[in-house]
């Protein structure tokens, strides 16, 4: 997500099954875009399959 980590927690608190996974790495936005370190880039990639496997 590009905002901070509080904001998004208030708002999944509003998603009836929303979850929230913050990418922690120290590319910021970067991160995000799957620009940042190998690790956030997996991360991605993993949270991406564990929510399309559970929809």
């Amino acid at each position: 997500m590009y905002f901070p980590p509080e904001d998004s927690e208030e708002e999944v608190k509003h998603l009836k099954h929303g979850e929230l996974k913050v990418i922690e790495s120290i590319w910021g936005h970067l991160a995000g875009g799957g620009n940042g370190t190998k690790n956030d880039k997996e991360f991605i990639v993993t949270q991406v399959r564990r929510f399309l496997q559970d929809s």
